[in-house]
């Protein structure tokens, strides 16, 4: 039988006192992390303003932390993935569910959703 022992380590991170985006409004959710050999990088959905409407949009960043998990290495300098394009289903949101690393790449399986207010819900979308 595996048996893990965990360590409370409390806070690790806070976008409010590291924040990744410059326009962000904290959030630090979903935390997914990737073990290195020197650092541990930790991706998850954080919040910004649209500029236009002043609603909130979740993005993907990361923050690298030292392996003890005590000190802030970096910040995603932008968002992960790029904003979604008008009428797709992650237009408006993005949460990463699962990260991994395979052949030499990091991949992630992603939620996300919209508010179904930019396109019709009559209206089938095609995909490509």
């Amino acid at each position: 039988m595996l048996t893990l022992n965990w360590r409370k380590h409390g806070l690790i991170y806070s976008p409010s006192q590291f924040p990744p985006l410059a326009n962000g409004v904290g959030f630090a959710q979903s935390p997914q992390a990737l073990v290195f050999d020197d650092f541990v990088r930790i991706y998850f959905s954080t919040r910004e303003q649209e500029k236009h409407s002043a609603k909130f949009i979740s993005r993907v960043c990361y923050v690298d932390m030292d392996k003890s998990l005590r000190e802030v290495l970096r910040i995603s300098p932008e968002p992960v993935l790029a904003p979604a394009e008008l009428g797709t289903f992650d237009e408006h949101g993005i949460f990463p569910c699962n990260v991994l690393r395979h052949d030499g790449k990091i991949m992630a399986w992603t939620t996300g959703w919209n508010r179904r207010v930019s396109v019709s819900v009559d209206t089938p979308l095609v995909w490509q």
